[in-house]
């Protein structure tokens, strides 16, 4: 047998060793959190969305380019994205998202996607937050009008 000649059992071997190696790597990535520069980009990105797109994308289950968080979030239904890479994706950006904000969006929903929706309903929380809170504060301003309203009133009286 020459140095060239694998035997079969090699071959075998490599055959059923290599995809397990691949699925445990791939399960250690999906476990794993996301880095700080990861967690910067998909805020960025979220902000860009809005907090409707995030929410309809939340609502995916497939790691395909038909059922996708970015194909939800910007068509809120399977198939949404189509339209857009018929187009071109490179040169029209998707949903207003850069090229780069849209391989880290899909890198990391599929790779990550505990650690992505984690960020996501979280980052919509704070959304609801900060809304509730500019609420308030309006109300509250709307208030101190009236009553500087009913004062200038009394005092023209």
């Amino acid at each position: 047998m020459s140095s060239l000649e694998m035997p079969a059992w090699v071959l075998g071997m490599w055959l059923v060793v290599r995809p397990l190696g691949n699925y445990l790597a791939r399960r250690a990535d999906a476990r794993s959190g996301l880095t700080t520069m990861e967690e910067d980009q998909l805020t960025a990105a979220f902000e860009t969305l809005g907090a409707a797109r995030v929410q309809e994308g939340l609502s995916a289950h497939g790691h395909g380019w038909n059922d996708c968080f970015l194909a939800f979030a910007t068509g809120g239904r399977p198939f949404g994205l189509r339209p857009a890479l018929r187009k071109g994706w490179r040169s029209h950006p998707v949903a207003s998202l850069s090229v780069d904000a849209t391989k880290t969006v899909v890198r990391t929903w599929d790779r990550k996607e505990a650690a992505f929706r984690r960020l996501a309903s979280e980052w919509l929380e704070e959304q609801e937050s900060i809304t509730a809170a500019s609420e308030a504060l309006h109300a509250a301003g709307q208030k101190v009008a009236e009553v500087g309203d009913h004062q200038s009133e009394l005092c023209t009286r």
